[in-house]
C-alpha cells in the first residue's frame, strides 16, 4: 500500500532527475530526504506507479511498520520466483547474501519508505542486518535500484548512490495543490497563502481539509482569517506560544490540528485518539473493535481521513486502509491521556482475529506480534511472553531469529529492572540466547544462557537448567571448545535422564555425538548417535531422525566404513526431502558426493556435488556453496578435469574471502597452488618426452652412419 496519488502536483524537476538518475546504471541505491510532510513518499509512489516501467518486478516495503530485514528480505525473494521451501531453507545469516545475489541476477526496484525509523539515536547508525545489506548492495549490486525515503541521511558509503533533498513546493505548486484538494480563492490569493506556507504539502493537505469541513459550500482561503490562521506571522506573536523551540510550519500545523479535532463529534474524537494505539494500518473492523457500542462505519474514517487526519490506503483487493501520518501520529499522542482501556481493546482484537495453525509465513502470526506490542505497553509481561511463546517454535523453525531476539529483548530489558527471577524470566533469557547463537553471535549467546541457568537452579526447575547446559554445549561447540562443550552435555544429559525427559535426553546424547566426532573420537560418536536415533525413532521426531541418520553417517565416513555411510546418508536425504527441508536435503547430497569420493566413484561424487551447490545457491548459503565447490574442485581434480577442478577452487575461495574464513582460504590456496604445479609437471612433460627421443634418434644416427661408413 502507498500514499494516494490523486491530488498530485509538480515535481518535475526532482522526477526528471531520478529518472536520469535510474537510466544511469551505475546508481544502484537513490536516497530522498527531507523534512516530515514534505512528501519524500509521495514522491517514491509517484516514481513506482508512473516512471518504472523499465523494471522487470518491483517492491514497497514501509519499513516503519515494524519491518525486519529478515520478513524483507523472504517476502521479496518469495516475489523474485523462489518457491517457499527454497525460502525457509535460506539461513538468517544468509539472507543480506541471497536478497543481493537475486535482485542482481535482474533489473528490479524496491522501494524502502521512512528508512529513519531504523536509525539509532545518533540518527545516523543503521539497524546492523539493514547496513550489511545496504553495504553489500553498494559494493556488488546489479542493475536494479533500491529506493529510500527518509528524513536523516545515514552514514553509507558514497559509491554507487545519489541523495535528492527534496524542497517544498514552488508557489506556483502550492496553489495548484490546494485547488486540487478543493480550495477555492483568486489565483494571488492561493499563491501567497503557499508561499507563506512555504510549499509544505501537510500543511496546505491538513487547512484545506479543515476548511472543507468547516467551510463546506464555499472553502475560501481567505476564510482562515475567521479562525486565525491565515498568517504564520501573526500565529508566532500568540502568547500561547511563546517558549516553544519549534520551526513557524511546526506550529502553525499544530494550530490547524487543534483547530480540526476541536471541531469533530465527541465520538470522533473518542475514536482518534483510540486509534492511535494502533501501530500497523487498520481498517473499519479494528476501529469498529475500538468503541464497539457506537458502531463506527467506514464513513466515520473517511470523514477524519478528507480532514487529513488519517491517511487512505487501497490493497490490492480494492479493500481500504487508514493509518497515521508520523507528525499527526505524534501530536494525536500528546493529547491522549490514558489509553490503557484503548490497549486492551486492541489485544481482544487481535486474538479474535488470529489465525489458527499451521501457519506458513510470518503474517500468518502478524496478530500474535500485535498482541506482544500491546502486552508489552501495558506491563503485562508474562502476556507479552505467553503470546511470543505460542509462535516461538514456528519463528525459530522458519529462521525468524532476528524478530525472536528483539522480542524477548524487550522482555529481558523489563524484567531486569524489576528485579525478577520468574521462570519467564529464566525461560526469555534462554530464548534470547538461543536467537543469538543461531545469528551467530556466540559469546552474547554464552552470557545470557548462563544468566538463565542461574534463575533455573534458583527457583529449582530442572528441566530449564539442563536445557541451558545444553544450549551451553551447543554455543561452546560452535567456538570449538570442545571438552567444555562436552562436560555441559554430559550434566544436561545426567538431569534429562533424572527426570525422564526423553527428548531432551536424545538431544543430549546426539550433542556429545557432535563433540566427539569433532574430537576425531569417532566410535564414540557413534555410540551416541545411535543412542539418539532410537529414542527419536521412539518418540516420533523425524527431522531429529534425519539429523542422527546424518551425523552417524559423517562418522562411519570419517572411520573409512564408506558404504555405511552411503546408506545412513541415503536414509537422511529420503527424509528431508519428505519434510521439505531443502538445507538439509544438500547437506545430505554434500555428505554423499564425500563418501562416493572416497569409494573412489568420482563421477557419481561430482553429481551428488553439483546438486548440492545448486541447492546452496538457490537458498543464498555462500558457506555451504564454497563447501560444495571445494569438495567438487577434489572430485574433479582425481578425474584429471583440471582446467574445472582450478575454476571450482577458485570460485571457493573467492567466497570464503568475502566471508573472512581465513583458515578456509588457506585451504582454498594450498589446493589452487598444488593443482597448478601437478599441471605444470604435465605440461612439460610432452617436451621432455619429444627432447628424450630426439636426443636418442640422433644418437642412433649418427652409430647408423658410422655403421654404414
Amino acid at each position: 500500500m502507498r500514499p494516494s496519488l490523486d491530488c498530485w502536483q509538480g515535481r518535475t524537476e526532482e522526477r526528471q532527475k531520478i529518472r536520469e538518475w535510474i537510466a544511469d546504471g551505475n546508481i544502484r541505491l537513490i536516497g530522498i530526504t527531507g523534512l516530515g510532510g514534505f512528501g519524500k513518499s509521495t514522491l517514491a509512489a509517484k516514481i513506482y506507479d508512473d516512471d518504472s516501467a523499465e523494471f522487470d518486478k518491483k517492491f514497497w516495503v514501509d519499513v516503519s511498520r515494524r519491518v525486519t530485514f529478515t520478513e524483507l528480505a523472504r517476502r521479496v525473494l518469495l516475489r523474485l520466483g523462489l518457491s517457499p521451501p527454497t525460502v525457509e531453507a535460506i539461513p538468517e545469516l544468509s539472507l543480506v547474501d541471497a536478497l543481493v545475489n537475486h535482485l542482481r541476477e535482474g533489473r528490479h526496484l524496491l522501494v524502502l519508505d521512512n528508512l529513519e525509523s531504523l536509525l539509532q539515536q545518533d540518527g545516523q547508525g543503521l539497524d546492523a542486518i539493514y547496513k550489511e545489506f545496504f553495504h553489500g548492495w553498494l559494493g556488488c549490486g546489479g542493475k536494479s535500484v533500491i529506493l529510500v525515503t527518509t528524513r536523516e541521511r545515514p552514514d553509507l558509503p558514497e559509491i554507487n548512490l545519489k541523495w535528492l533533498p527534496l524542497p517544498g513546493l514552488s508557489p506556483a505548486e502550492g496553489a495548484n495543490l490546494l485547488r486540487a484538494l478543493g480550495i477555492l480563492g483568486t489565483e494571488t490569493e492561493l499563491l501567497d497563502f503557499a508561499k507563506k506556507a512555504e510549499g509544505h504539502p501537510l500543511l496546505l493537505t491538513l487547512v484545506a481539509g479543515f476548511l472543507q469541513a468547516e467551510e463546506e459550500s464555499d472553502p475560501q482561503i481567505s476564510h482562515l482569517q475567521r479562525y486565525g490562521l491565515a498568517d504564520v506571522a501573526q500565529l508566532v506573536t500568540n502568547e500561547k506560544l511563546k517558549g516553544l523551540h519549534r520551526g513557524k510550519i511546526d506550529i502553525w500545523m499544530r494550530l490547524v490540528l487543534d483547530a480540526s479535532f476541536n471541531r469533530l463529534s465527541d465520538k470522533l474524537q473518542r475514536l482518534l485518539l483510540n486509534l492511535s494505539v494502533y501501530r500497523i494500518p487498520f481498517n473499519t473492523a479494528a476501529a469498529d473493535a475500538q468503541l464497539p457500542e457506537e458502531n463506527v462505519s467506514e464513513q466515520d474514517l473517511r470523514q477524519l481521513a478528507r480532514c487529513s487526519l488519517l491517511q487512505e490506503e487501497r490493497d490490492d483487493n480494492g479493500g481500504r486502509w487508514f493509518q497515521f501520518h508520523p507528525f499527526i501520529l505524534a501530536y494525536v499522542n500528546q493529547k491522549a491521556d490514558d489509553l490503557t482501556e484503548a490497549h486492551q481493546k486492541a489485544i481482544a482484537y487481535y486474538k479474535e482475529n488470529a489465525k489458527p495453525e499451521p501457519w506458513q509465513a510470518i503474517s500468518d502470526v502478524a496478530e500474535y506480534l500485535e498482541v506482544f506490542y500491546h502486552c508489552y505497553h501495558l506491563g503485562e509481561y508474562e502476556n507479552a511472553f505467553n503470546t511470543i511463546r505460542h509462535c516461538d517454535d514456528f519463528l525459530t523453525l522458519q529462521g525468524y531469529n532476528t524478530v525472536r531476539a528483539e522480542l524477548y529483548k524487550q522482555l529481558v530489558e523489563a524484567w531486569q529492572q524489576n528485579n525478577s527471577d520468574s521462570w519467564e524470566f529464566a525461560a526469555s533469557l534462554n530464548s534470547l540466547g538461543i536467537a543469538y547463537r543461531c545469528l551467530g553471535q556466540y559469546p552474547l549467546a554464552i552470557d545470557y544462557h548462563q544468566q538463565s541457568l542461574a534463575i533455573f537452579r534458583e527457583i529449582s526447575d530442572h528441566n530449564g537448567e539442563a536445557g541451558c547446559l545444553n544450549n551451553l554445549g551447543n554455543a561452546y561447540n560452535a567456538l570449538g571448545q570442545y571438552p567444555l562443550a562436552i562436560d555441559y552435555h554430559q550434566q544436561s544429559l545426567a538431569i534429562f535422564r533424572e527426570i525422564g525427559e526423553r527428548k531432551g535426553e536424545a538431544t543430549s546424547l546426539g550433542n556429545l555425538g557432535i563433540a566427539y566426532d569433532s574430537l576425531g573420537q569417532y566410535p564414540l560418536a557413534i555410540d551416541y548417535h545411535q543412542q539418539s536415533l532410537a529414542i527419536f525413532r521412539e518418540i516420533g521426531e523425524r527431522k531429529e531422525k534425519a539429523s542422527s541418520l546424518n551425523n552417524l553417517g559423517i562418522a562411519y565416513d570419517s572411520l573409512g566404513q564408506h558404504s555405511l555411510a552411503i546408506d545412513y546418508h541415503q536414509q537422511s536425504l529420503a527424509i528431508k526431502r519428505e519434510i521439505g527441508d531443502r538445507n538439509g536435503e544438500a547437506t545430505s547430497l554434500g555428505n554423499l558426493g564425500i563418501a562416493y569420493r572416497c569409494l573412489g566413484q568420482h563421477p557419481l561424487a561430482i553429481d551428488y556435488y553439483q546438486q548440492s551447490l545448486a541447492i546452496k545457491r538457490e537458498i543464498g548459503d555462500p558457506n555451504g556453496e564454497a563447501a560444495s565447490l571445494f569438495n567438487l574442485g577434489n572430485a574433479l581434480a582425481k578425474l584429471s578435469r583440471k582446467s574445472e577442478a582450478l575454476g571450482a577452487y577458485q570460485n571457493a575461495r573467492d567466497l570464503y574471502q568475502s566471508m573472512g574464513l581465513d583458515a578456509n582460504v588457506q585451504d582454498a590456496e594450498n589446493a589452487i597452488q598444488s593443482l597448478s604445479r601437478k599441471t605444470n609437471i604435465w605440461m612439460s612433460l610432452p617436451k621432455a618426452i619429444v627432447s628424450f627421443l630426439l636426443r636418442w634418434v640422433n644418437r642412433l644416427w649418427r652409430l647408423l652412419h658410422t655403421f654404414l661408413r
